[in-house]
């Protein structure tokens, strides 16, 4: 490995589902961030008025990417434990007290996490409150897209968040909903 600086080493199964690792420097996740940032803010986002929802955990990229963003457009970010998310009625109190200070609320999930939600009427409140869901990891099948579609919940699919840190597609949430 021919990298000099500060970098980290991320595992990942991807669509081969064999283990495997990824290098990125700290660079690299600092300027993922700040083009993601760029993207939002195309979109009407104010940065420092957002909040992050860290759904995942920090050996999962898109759950450290929730960290360097928080860090780059100087906003907030809440972790949410495994426990919280399951438990979908004291997350809707729970994220509605928060909302209340009317920040633009942004997530990051798995789909596994995304059904686990949508199967629960709790859970779809819960979704609906967010102005961005990043979504990916895997493929999302089209009977979730479709309930997501009719719940009007604001999903951006994107794809490639773990071998490049900075999402090779994302696609915005008006689109999806479209």
């Amino acid at each position: 490995i021919n990298i000099s600086g500060p970098a980290i080493i991320i595992n990942r199964s991807g669509s081969s589902r064999k283990p495997r690792k990824c290098i990125h420097h700290l660079d690299n996740l600092n300027a993922s961030a700040k083009a993601s940032g760029i993207w939002l803010e195309k979109q009407g986002f104010k940065l420092q008025n957002c909040l992050i929802f860290n759904t995942l955990p920090l050996n999962h990229i898109s759950g450290l990417m929730q960290v360097f963003r928080s860090k780059v457009w100087g906003c907030d970010h809440i972790s949410i434990s495994p426990r919280l998310i399951k438990k979908t009625k004291e997350l809707l109190v729970f994220t509605n007290e928060i909302k209340k200070d009317r920040h633009q609320l942004i997530t990051s999930l798995v789909p596994t996490q995304l059904k686990r939600l949508l199967s629960e009427k709790d859970g779809i409140n819960w979704l609906k409150i967010f102005d961005l869901i990043w979504i990916g990891g895997a493929s999302i099948s089209s009977e979730t897209s479709r309930k997501c579609r009719l719940e009007k919940i604001n999903l951006a699919p994107c794809y490639g968040s773990t071998e490049t840190a900075a999402m090779v597609s994302s696609l915005k949430p008006k689109e999806f909903l479209e």
